[in-house]
């Protein structure tokens, strides 16, 4: 206790600041629960103040028998409870759940949510048995400020599954969700795995689902992100068309040197969140006008269509003369323009008279590649080169400040405590999951929920031995019609 109270101690004086370091990662963000009440008592199998069974792991030899670990003359329980088709995340948690059983009650709610599944037929949200799995590694990159936008969008699929996932129950008139029968189990099994107090139930756990996605949401662009690296302006639509879009003016740049610089931070974060972005439009304008100029041959006056991309229709050249360098994040000619040489001959000497030097072919130059090194078969001008280096340097500060504001946004999450609420939906996904996939399993195989029954409930078996008996089962991983039930 007294370590965890120094993690936290520490953690929040790094936060307060300029955040100096990354924020440690304490068990805090994985279980909220008391220590008193988490450790069994020496003595029994209660723990001291309440009345909660404190189960024991399984034994070594006990959990080989049952086939939870690695044993060639056993067969693998876990593999014959799921399907195929079930995520490696469940068959972590349903090894983890056998090899140190839960409580009687959270057994008995699992059995029935089980139970439920199985015998209900209802179809479960695809979102809710398909949602991604959160792991601990998460929690690092959110406590070190270093989750990307793709991070937040699988926390948003999983806040929104574990939101609907409340539901399955039905709700109110007022839109709070009921406890029945798969709500109030699965409730039951989540404040087991993840600590939540017993007193919370799923409306208030339902709000604060709704509280972090509405950080992440005002944050986070939700948008489909492969719609934003097609560009806007071949969309019919001009209404359907976004400020994150990537740059695009038709032939007169080549999309992929557009697509380079800005699809790394394209479709992140929401275009209202960003300052440094808005000059990313103009620079790659001024970048599209001075090529149509120099490398196409276009009027000064340059006549743009009703979507403002630059017409070509006067240009001297009829096809595309600009070339990408990729290696060197560049646009240029392969050579100096016959027209342009034309014109170098006809204002020569008018040209040298006036004192004017970039007329024509003379200014043409060699760039440079990014070693410094002057590239021979690639030309370029004046003008393109400053408007190209403005956008580049356009983009790069776009880039930057998106993960200032992703970094931002991860120290939010974690000030106001939205870190639990990410875990405890994560771990509600995982459950349902679970269960969903065994009742599957089990439907398909013939299964049944077993019932257990006790003497002291007025059975007319024979009770004068204590021996358990088991009647109608088979081996798990033998087919029912290849065995004979005992």
């Amino acid at each position: 206790s007294r370590l965890s109270s120094e993690e936290g101690s520490t953690s929040s004086s790094s936060r307060d600041g300029e955040r100096g370091r990354a924020v440690a990662v304490t068990h805090h963000d994985f279980v909220v629960v008391a220590s008193s009440s988490s450790s069994p008592s020496p003595s029994g199998s209660r723990s001291e103040g309440n009345d909660t069974t404190i189960t024991r792991p399984l034994h070594l030899e006990t959990a080989t028998q049952l086939g939870l670990l690695s044993d060639p003359a056993i067969p693998p329980l876990v593999s014959h409870l799921l399907p195929d088709s079930a995520p490696s995340a469940s068959r972590r948690f349903l090894r983890r759940w056998l090899l140190v059983p839960p409580p009687p009650d959270v057994a008995d709610a699992m059995s029935l949510l089980v139970g439920t599944l199985k015998d209900d037929g209802r179809a479960l949200p695809v979102s809710s048995v398909n949602a991604p799995s959160l792991t601990g590694k998460v929690v690092c990159l959110i406590r070190a400020g270093q989750a990307s936008a793709a991070v937040y969008c699988e926390i948003l699929a999983a806040l929104d599954a574990a939101g609907e996932a409340l539901l399955l129950d039905g709700a109110d008139d007022e839109g709070v969700s009921r406890s029945g029968e798969i709500v109030a189990p699965l409730m039951r099994v989540l404040r087991h795995d993840t600590g939540i107090a017993d007193t919370s139930d799923s409306g208030s756990l339902r709000r604060r689902f709704s509280d972090a996605t509405r950080v992440i949401g005002s944050v986070v662009s939700t948008h489909n992100l492969e719609r934003t690296l097609s560009n806007a302006d071949r969309d019919d639509d001009p209404s359907k068309r976004r400020d994150d879009f990537i740059s695009y003016f038709g032939d007169v740049v080549p999309p992929a040197f557009y697509e380079r610089n800005e699809a790394i931070w394209r479709g992140r974060v929401r275009p209202d969140a960003l300052e440094c972005a808005r000059s990313v439009p103009l620079a790659a304008r001024r970048l599209a006008e001075a090529v149509a100029v120099d490398f196409w041959g276009a009027a000064d006056v340059l006549d743009r269509d009703a979507d403002g991309v630059v017409d070509l229709t006067g240009a001297r050249e009829s096809k595309s003369p600009v070339v990408q360098d990729i290696f060197n994040n560049l646009i240029a000619v392969r050579s100096i323009p016959s027209w342009a040489k034309e014109d170098g001959k006809s204002s020569g000497s008018s040209g040298r008279e006036s004192g004017e030097t970039t007329a024509g072919a003379a200014r043409y130059f060699r760039p440079r590649a990014r070693n410094g090194k002057v590239l021979q078969n690639r030309y370029t001008t004046e003008r393109v080169q400053e408007a190209m280096s403005a956008y580049v340097e356009a983009c790069a500060d776009a880039r930057s400040e998106v993960e200032r504001v992703l970094t931002r946004l991860a120290w939010k999450i974690v000030d106001d405590g939205h870190l639990p609420a990410i875990l405890q939906a994560s771990h509600l996904n995982l459950i349902l999951s679970t269960a969903a996939h065994h009742a599957a399993s089990s439907n398909a195989r013939g299964w049944s929920t077993g019932t257990i029954y006790d003497e002291r409930d007025g059975d007319t078996r024979d009770s004068s031995s204590s021996a358990g008996r088991f009647e109608g089962v088979w081996p798990y991983w033998m087919d029912r019609t290849e065995s004979v039930p005992n």
